[in-house]
């Protein structure tokens, strides 16, 4: 079945990368008449398997699920194979069987794969996740310091820690949660607490002290249900005059450094570096722009960002 005829039926269809690398296709169950949304099919291309392509799609297409208001997803795969069956199941998915209340639903589809033999070179399994806008995201903030350095874009990254436990050895921008005592900072400056909470962050941990008023407020990002920590993050770039000194002083991270923009997209397209969506969507962005001067030009509208569902960027003009 072709992309276009996938987007012509009931349901919806998620689509990541141009060219496409990935896509995850949900299928309204009217169609074969029951009711419900179905996982149809998820697929990734050989080239971007391992790089977190495949997990990402699921849970926008969870999340995508719960905002049509259906509280949970059904698919079917095949029950023993390790990147099917035993790979939904850690994301919550459940096998069911005759009893199950979701059962019956999927009756058309069952007498389909039986139809077509599909049970030939394998067991199939019906599976379910129950699904809830849960837990409740956490505020956070992260500061994207920018420099123009040899006629290159420049952003100051840090390698976080194999031990942590959100994004272990990942590469992100400073940043981090909301403090109670940020809310009297940004009282006493009069400034927002994210911009309160970007100051003392990135004082932390590098060493900088910057002016809140520098700080260009450049993304809102939640993450997606199903993961064991959530945040609703504001993102905000900061251009940073010559002279200004960022160091590596936390350790949530191994290694801070400023790295060309343009390598950094090279490093998570090769495999060589981890990146969470909202920081590679970020960077494709700035990769674009080219330039401090046209990251501050753009002043982008600032629409939260759900399910890591981002429309492809650079974004338009005020």
């Amino acid at each position: 079945m072709s992309g276009a005829e996938r987007a012509e039926l009931p349901g919806f269809l998620l689509v990541v990368g141009t060219p496409a690398v990935g896509f995850a296709h949900v299928l309204d169950l009217a169609l074969v008449g029951t009711s419900g949304l179905h996982l149809e099919q998820l697929s990734v291309r050989p080239a971007a398997a391992r790089a977190g392509v495949g997990r990402s799609l699921l849970r926008a297409a969870m999340g995508a699920t719960l905002d049509r208001g259906q509280d949970w997803l059904t698919l079917m795969t095949y029950a023993d194979v390790p990147w099917n069956g035993p790979w939904y199941a850690r994301d919550g998915f459940t096998e069911i069987g005759p009893g199950d209340r979701h059962w019956d639903r999927l009756a058309p589809l069952r007498e389909t794969e039986r139809r077509e033999r599909l049970d030939r070179i394998g067991r199939r399994a019906a599976m379910v996740c129950a699904l809830a806008d849960e837990p409740a995201p956490r505020d956070a903030v992260s500061v994207i310091p920018l420099r123009d350095r040899g006629g290159e874009l420049e952003a100051f990254v840090q390698h976080r820690a194999l031990t942590m436990d959100f994004a272990p050895g990942a590469v992100v921008f400073p940043g981090g949660r909301v403090d109670p005592g940020d809310a009297r900072v940004a009282y006493d400056l009069g400034i927002d607490v994210a911009r309160a909470c970007g100051v003392r962050e990135v004082r932390e941990e590098t060493g900088a002290v910057i002016d809140p008023g520098e700080m260009i407020h450049w993304d809102r990002w939640i993450t997606p249900i199903h993961y064991p920590r959530r945040f609703d993050v504001e993102f905000f770039v900061l251009p940073v005059r010559d002279g200004e000194e960022f160091r590596h002083q936390t350790g949530e991270a191994t290694l801070s450094e400023w790295v060309p923009v343009s390598r950094l997209v090279e490093w998570v397209e090769s495999g060589a570096a981890t990146m969470v969506p909202p920081t590679r969507a970020i960077l494709d962005e700035l990769s674009a722009l080219g330039s401090v001067d046209a990251v501050v030009a753009l002043r982008p509208q600032v629409v939260t960002i759900n399910h890591d569902l981002a429309e492809p960027r650079p974004r338009g003009l005020r």
